[in-house]
């Protein structure tokens, strides 16, 4: 039952309560350098399928590495998290997170769950 009253709360206050997602942010692409770090990429699966020798798959391991880091961390994608909206029923959001507290409390107790469902 605090399952059920968790999840009817949770209901009421709407979806604008979930977190914000999570947006990559990529910046200008190098073609040339990309291009060789997924020619080497694609050379290192190759020799891994093909069961090369270990000192084989190294050397080519070693080459995409310094690849990367001449292509540099700008290529990564950055993680930029938008910020989480203001919850619209501050007063609701209060009573979901009271009751997810006790429910996550009765499980962290191993209460049985009887218990757990008349919360």
């Amino acid at each position: 039952e605090a399952v059920v009253k968790l999840k009817a709360l949770k209901l009421e206050l709407g979806p604008e309560s979930k977190p914000a997602p999570v947006v990559k942010v990529k910046p200008a692409p190098n073609p040339e350098m990309e291009g060789k770090v997924k020619e080497q990429g694609d050379l290192v699966r190759k020799l891994k399928a093909e069961k090369a020798s270990k000192e084989v798959i190294d050397e080519a391991v070693v080459k995409l590495k310094a690849l990367k880091l001449e292509l540099g961390p700008e290529s990564k994608p950055a993680l930029v998290v938008k910020p989480a909206p203001k919850p619209a029923n501050p007063e609701m959001e209060g009573k979901v997170k009271e009751q997810g507290d006790l429910v996550r409390k009765l499980k962290a107790e191993k209460a049985s769950k009887e218990v757990i469902d008349e919360a």
